[in-house]
């Protein structure tokens, strides 16, 4: 597992890849560096027993790819691991959070979506149950006038590429992280 320093302490990376072919997505950038094909997705079996070893902390479970762009089968591994695991808090990412209702996710899971834009907000009504966060990565909009009170946290970055700060002033929470 990786150490963070930002909204989690350790990044899993039990998935890498995703189908969603975000031209600006980091996490694809990182793998096809190593020479794998981002668009399919890889479920790094081998690292189901990494959060047994580390103290309780937040793990983010796919820092580097979108949970819901995988196998059912390999969800439920995961959480399967999550409820063994209470003491730890589990944060899942999306931006097809209507598929997280196909799943009976533990008390310790937090279930994130990604809304990078205005008219990605559609994203945030879907999402029910459990605990819920928000990243606003990268942040290609102006937020003015959204309520993000729904969400136990926000996350809010800028393209790492320009790594421009417009529109950061428009997302407001109580709890936001600001990641560049």
């Amino acid at each position: 597992m990786q150490l963070n320093k930002g909204f989690y302490k350790w990044g899993w990376g039990i998935i890498e890849g995703c189908t969603n072919g975000c031209d600006y997505c980091y996490a694809r950038k990182k793998i096809e560096k190593r020479g794998r094909d981002f668009t399919k997705p890889v479920f790094r079996t081998y690292l189901l027993n990494e959060p047994f070893k580390v103290k309780p902390s937040r793990i983010f479970v796919n820092h580097l790819g979108d949970i819901m762009c995988v196998p059912d089968n390999w969800v439920n591994e995961i959480i399967n691991v999550c409820r063994k695991l209470p003491e730890h808090t589990f944060i899942f990412m999306t931006k097809t959070p209507q598929k997280y209702a196909n799943f009976e996710f533990s008390d310790n899971c937090i279930l994130g979506v990604t809304i990078e834009s205005p008219d990605k907000w559609w994203r945030a009504e879907m999402m029910n149950g459990n605990r819920q966060m928000c990243s606003v990565e990268p942040i290609l909009g102006d937020f003015t006038g959204y309520d993000f009170s729904q969400f136990e946290f926000v996350v809010v970055g800028s393209l790492i590429e320009n790594n421009t700060h417009e529109f950061y002033d428009t997302v407001k929470h109580e709890k936001i992280y600001y990641t560049r």
